[in-house]
């Protein structure tokens, strides 16, 4: 990840917040994320802008997203309260913007209609990931049919090498049939969504479950 660094703004809970602004005259300091994500001689992190589609469009894309996941499966979703430097980030500069629905409880076709490219019985599939180690796909492979409720196609292989031929069949098989209720397609990082091509199972369809709880940070975290 690569930020944008810009002057560190002065912090809008006024001078008892502590370590605020950062001392211009030290370096980078924790915590500590991927790229430059840490205050350092006075410079902070912020995201680098979206030209293409532009900020506004990603984050009112991102928010109806989130809202439309969670609220099939924890329940909440999280956004910073406040922050100094990003309106993007900052859920009140956001809702005021319009880039966030002010009710985000709400049950809005927006969100319920957020996700479903996702969920088309023939838009993505969940495949082995080109380049994962054998070591990573054998061990997505195990976890999946260890844990599937159901037998999965594919985890009657004989030896790890069927196994590895077999992994997409697995990693798809558990990945449509629990999607719904918070599965991922990723197995440690040996599978990835794939729109290249039909699909066997069908994607059940999503129902509103609960409506998210919406988790406010107040303060600015690096967003590198």
């Amino acid at each position: 990840v690569q930020c944008d660094l810009v002057p560190c703004a002065k912090p809008y809970m006024g001078a008892e917040q502590p370590g605020a602004p950062p001392d211009p005259t030290r370096g980078p300091r924790g915590p500590f994320g991927t790229g430059e994500s840490s205050p350092s001689y006075g410079q902070c992190p912020v995201s680098r802008a979206w030209r293409d589609p532009s900020d506004q469009e990603v984050t009112s894309t991102l928010a109806l997203k989130k809202l439309n996941a969670w609220s099939h499966g924890h329940g909440s979703f999280f956004w910073n309260f406040k922050t100094e430097l990003e309106p993007k980030w900052d859920y009140i500069r956001a809702v005021d913007r319009g880039w966030l629905p002010r009710d985000a409880q709400a049950d809005l076709a927006d969100v319920a209609s957020a996700c479903e490219e996702y969920d088309e019985a023939e838009a993505f599939v969940c495949r082995a990931k080109p380049g994962a180690s054998d070591g990573e796909v054998i061990a997505g492979v195990d976890w999946a049919c260890r844990n599937a409720a159901v037998k999965l196609a594919g985890c009657d292989a004989p030896d790890d090498a069927s196994k590895l031929a077999h992994a997409s069949r697995v990693f798809d098989g558990y990945y449509s049939r629990y999607h719904t209720a918070g599965a991922t397609c990723d197995f440690g990082g040996a599978a990835e969504l794939d729109d290249d091509g039909p699909r066997s199972t069908p994607h059940p369809a999503r129902a509103r479950d609960n409506p998210p709880r919406l988790l406010l940070f107040r303060g600015q975290l690096p967003p590198g």
